[in-house]
C-alpha cells in the first residue's frame, strides 16, 4: 500500500485529468456525503450514495457511488451545468 507521501507526488488537480483516463490520484477535501440509499430495479439492486468533493483550487466535483450487491462498484461524475 502506497503511502500518503507517494500519492501525494503521484496527485493531480482534477482540472488536469485527462479525458478519458482511468486510473489517477487526487487530494480532495469531503465536502458532503449524502445518505447511503438502497435501490432496487429490474436491472440491479444495491445502495448509492452521493459525494461532493473539492481539491486545492477549489474545483468541485459530485459523485453517485453506487454499490452493487454483487460486490461491484460505479462510480459516476455529475458535470456541472453550463451557467
Amino acid at each position: 500500500m502506497a503511502t500518503e507521501t507517494e500519492l501525494a507526488k503521484q496527485s493531480v488537480l482534477i482540472n488536469n485529468i485527462p479525458k478519458n483516463s482511468v486510473d489517477w490520484v487526487m487530494r480532495v477535501l469531503v465536502i458532503r456525503r449524502g445518505s447511503i440509499i438502497p435501490y432496487n430495479n429490474s436491472r440491479h439492486e444495491g445502495t448509492f450514495q452521493t459525494i461532493i468533493l473539492v481539491d486545492e483550487e477549489v474545483t468541485t466535483l459530485t459523485f453517485l457511488l453506487t454499490l452493487f450487491y454483487n460486490g461491484s462498484c460505479l462510480l459516476n461524475l455529475f458535470q456541472p451545468s453550463a451557467a
